[in-house]
């Protein structure tokens, strides 16, 4: 089984990154970290790699570019539990314990340093004018945060919260979910990147991991505070969970959270990232506005349709602005492209994989 996800994202506070949780997971045998310019086939060396051990029927996991998602920043691959990433600017991470844990795979060695020194100050150019443009595109995200976070904050003294707590109890009574002696863990990750004028989201990992879901009906932007409660009842029961998180606001709110040895999943829908599932999974639907006094939301209607506009607005420009930021590094990837020995680098990948 192959499934994509992405572990950082372009986010109202700037960078969000959670590359640490994924390198730092005491289940893992080895860490290959791969140093090398833009262009110079990171991530089709990661590619190959993905495709290699899907076709041998093993899990793997095909992590994301947030700001490119054709490009990838790392794979999994979990019945050898070795991680692959790529470990330069702006995701870059130090070895911990070298050699015995993490080693290191240098495709610098395969580009002419000659002929990259001769365009130097173009693609020095091109280097600092990619850095610059992200300042205007985090200006867009902060913004476009503070507009959703102030729609939840219209309606968050007005929560039943033991309804929430109600309403979980009796899902997990009714499907017949007890307590399992385990060690729970939590993973991070995201299924959603602002892309292609809009968000991109990976449904197909949701449909891949879930048999059945429960559904969060969120029109008011508040279904994380529910998904907090899911992700900490199952931990408490011994179950894993796997929390995707909001690309916009990933360090306040949840979209979805998934139980792996349940394959249950609770999807909060209704949002610009929402994921397309399968109707025949559904289980059971939850109206967030049954949590919300009924007066309130109507009181509140006018405020909750402007902010969601307003938000979604702001993150269509970010994620024109992003797009316009890939046109640039794809002018700067061409230079690393002509200075690379692609039949020494093929060969070498060959050999890499014939190891794994």
């Amino acid at each position: 089984m192959v499934f994509d996800t992405f572990t950082a994202s372009n986010s109202e506070k700037g960078f969000y990154s959670c590359f640490d949780e994924l390198v730092r997971d005491d289940t893992l045998k080895r860490v290959y970290l791969i140093k090398g310019g833009p262009g110079s086939g990171k991530s089709t060396f990661m590619k190959k790699i993905a495709e290699k051990f899907d076709s041998e029927g093993l899990t793997v996991e095909r992590i994301h570019c947030s700001s490119d998602p054709s490009s990838l920043d790392g794979v999994k691959i979990y019945e050898k539990n070795i991680v692959i990433i790529d470990a330069t600017a702006p995701h870059v991470y130090d070895m911990s314990v070298p050699g015995a844990y993490e080693s290191l795979v240098d495709l610098s060695r395969f580009w002419d340093e000659n002929l990259l020194a001769e365009n130097r100050v173009e693609i020095k150019r091109l280097f600092d004018e990619i850095s610059a443009a992200y300042k205007p595109v985090y200006q867009l995200l902060r913004a476009a945060g503070m507009t959703e976070n102030w729609a939840v904050s219209q309606f968050e003294a007005h929560i039943d919260g033991e309804k929430m707590t109600n309403q979980l109890k009796k899902i997990i009574r009714q499907n017949a979910i007890t307590a399992i002696q385990s060690k729970p863990t939590v993973m991070t990750r995201l299924l959603s990147a602002h892309a292609k004028g809009g968000a991109l989201t990976y449904s197909d990992t949701t449909d891949a991991l879930c048999d059945e879901y429960v559904v969060l009906e969120d029109g008011i932007c508040i279904s994380h505070l529910f998904l907090a409660k899911v992700s900490s009842c199952f931990n408490k029961l011994g179950y894993d969970t796997i929390n995707i998180k909001s690309p916009l606001c990933p360090d306040k709110k949840t979209e979805q959270v998934i139980i792996p040895q349940l394959r249950l999943g609770f999807i909060s829908l209704c949002h610009l990232y929402s994921p397309q599932l399968s109707e025949d999974k559904i289980i059971k639907k939850i109206n967030t506005r049954t949590f919300v006094d009924k007066d309130f939301c109507i009181q509140n209607k006018n405020k909750l349709t402007f902010s969601k506009k307003l938000t979604r607005e702001l993150i269509c420009k970010a994620a024109l602005d992003i797009d316009a930021i890939k046109a640039k590094h794809d002018i700067l990837e061409k230079y690393y492209i002509e200075a690379m020995d692609f039949n020494a680098l093929n060969k070498f990948t060959e050999d890499f994989i014939a190891r794994l």
